[in-house]
């Protein structure tokens, strides 16, 4: 009889008890005061200035954050650090006026006047090289494939492809129009771009797709897609590639481009006031309607994701799977699928914010702090 009472009473706990883990989850799921009470004294994820590891920055620096690390650059001296501010390395480089591109853990640095070009991997140069012109636009991939778009030649563009060791696989010559934006499939099978011709009375513009096989052969018959869309005013922006598949956004909209087809996903509206696809497949966008939503979209699958701001936004970063939103006196980290990573209370106006892999670099004029994801 004994036994029989304590196994009553154990499955009772048992019962209550999944209630209970039911009911929280339906109010964290449902309750937006309740998630976020939740969020903040449970889970933990409410992070202050005091919290965070810091570097502090010399008169002039610039910096970056990719992969789990962190660039910052002085005096043409690239220091690196690790995700706890730990220097790491420093490296010698002969750059003033920086521009940076990422993918996991390579880094692309490029000087915005001069010829001198870099690629670090984790904290290692890999290689480095003088270039004719100078880079107006680069992209590296997650192999360490680096395409580069020169200007300064006797051509308006000339776009360069390099690989791992730095070595050069082939040229394409645009005599009468520019790159603004650049893509490396992730298994090196194509290098995408966007054109842009304003010789027109319209400024016509296009993404084309180049065989890179192809392309070490026969460069001048290497382009094996051209999308255009059908508005000739509509201004394509940036891509980024997805396996062999391409997210394009443009003023209008996200596209879906895929062996020659286009797919339009998402229509960019006048209350739509900020839109990326700087999301690894995703697109994240801020509709204003009667409250502020962060939505995010799954480019291949279409399965969607809402995240409701309770504040005006100030500005969104995306980078990876990560999206921050910046309401001022908070910041929402939020993953694709719509669910708060880290929020973040800072205790003075910052600069930027730029997303890595597994971290996040908040920068102020002297100083840096770094957010663990």
């Amino acid at each position: 009889m004994k036994k029989k009472v304590i196994k009553i009473f154990s499955f009772g706990i048992l019962g209550a008890l999944i209630i209970f883990i039911i009911v929280v989850i339906g109010l964290y799921i449902g309750n937006r005061e309740a998630r976020n009470y939740i969020d903040r004294n449970i889970l933990g994820k409410e992070v202050t200035s005091k919290d965070l590891p810091q570097i502090m920055l010399e008169d002039n620096s610039n910096v970056y954050a990719y992969g789990n690390y962190i660039a910052v650059l002085n005096n043409n001296e690239l220091t690196i650090y690790d995700k706890n501010a730990k220097k790491l390395t420093n490296i010698e480089v002969e750059v003033s006026s920086p521009q940076f591109a990422s993918c996991e853990g390579y880094l692309l640095v490029a000087d915005k006047t001069e010829n001198e070009i870099y690629l670090i991997h984790n904290a290692s140069l890999e290689w480095q090289k003088k270039i004719e012109g100078t880079a107006s636009e680069m992209t590296v991939n997650s192999k360490g494939a680096v395409a580069i778009a020169l200007t300064g030649t006797t051509y308006k563009t000339v776009i360069v492809m390099y690989d791992i060791t730095g070595k050069e696989s082939f040229r394409t010559y645009l005599s009468t129009s520019n790159a603004t934006d650049l893509a490396i499939s992730t298994d090196c099978s194509y290098l995408s771009f966007i054109e842009i011709n304003t010789n027109n009375i319209y400024i016509d513009s296009c993404v084309k797709t180049i065989s890179i096989e192809k392309a070490k052969k026969d460069p001048e018959n290497a382009i094996i897609y051209t999308y255009s869309l059908d508005d000739r005013a509509t201004l394509l922006l940036n891509i980024q590639y997805k396996n062999q598949k391409i997210v394009l956004q443009a003023d209008d909209g996200i596209y879906l481009l895929d062996k020659g087809n286009k797919t339009k996903l998402e229509d960019i509206k006048n209350t739509t006031s900020f839109a990326s696809i700087n999301l690894n497949g995703f697109y994240a966008i801020i509709n204003n309607n009667d409250e502020n939503q962060l939505q995010t979209c799954n480019a291949i699958s279409g399965k969607k994701s809402i995240y409701l701001i309770d504040e005006t936004v100030k500005n969104m970063y995306t980078n990876n799977n990560i999206i921050a939103i910046n309401t001022g006196n908070k910041v929402d980290i939020i993953d694709t699928n719509g669910w708060l990573i880290k929020r973040f209370i800072p205790t003075q106006n910052f600069k930027n914010i730029v997303i890595g892999d597994h971290i996040i670099m908040v920068e102020y004029r002297d100083k840096i702090e770094i957010i663990k994801i």
